[in-house]
């Protein structure tokens, strides 16, 4: 688990898939992520990359091969995602294709997440680059479970989302 902490919260990503998997406050250690229960679901915030979802029997055709990938991409069981960077205030993991992915998704690509903390706030920057000449065709996205509710004193249906606007 690499940890990231400022005079308000404190984060942890683990490193298979680089996955978001603790959010405490420093000051009371209350932790604002879901716990993983496995009888319920068993993951904190996964990244998904290079698919979000499910494809019809796991495959894909492109330029008349056949791929298969499961569901949500490569990204989120990951052991080959490294950390990349590390700063005062910020981790960077990084992914690039090899024998593994290729065989998957043909393409050449760097992906890379940034955890970064600011205050009370966290920044989550992801960055996919193409290294190739072709286009890269990806999805991306995360899949972050918050614990709810947050402090022994409250229920589930104290817990609302607002919208700045009207949605549909």
């Amino acid at each position: 688990m690499y940890t990231l902490e400022n005079r308000k919260l404190k984060i942890g990503i683990k490193k298979i898939g680089a996955e978001l998997s603790q959010i405490s406050s420093v000051k009371n250690i209350n932790e604002f992520m879901w716990d993983a229960d496995p009888a319920i679901w068993a993951n904190h915030a996964p990244n998904l990359f290079p698919i979000i979802g499910a494809l019809k029997e796991d495959s894909y055709r492109f330029e008349n091969k056949k791929y298969t990938m499961t569901k949500h991409g490569f990204i989120r069981n990951n052991k080959d995602i490294a950390l990349h960077e590390k700063t005062n205030d910020s981790l960077t993991f990084k992914l690039s294709q090899n024998e593994s992915t290729l065989k998957s998704y043909p393409f050449k690509f760097e992906f890379y997440i940034t955890y970064k903390l600011t205050d009370n706030k966290i920044d989550i920057i992801h960055t996919i680059k193409n290294c190739d000449k072709q286009s890269l065709y990806f999805s991306l996205g995360g899949h972050p479970a918050f614990k709810c509710p947050v402090y022994n004193d409250e229920n589930y249906d104290d817990y609302f989302i607002e919208f700045e606007h009207e949605e549909n």
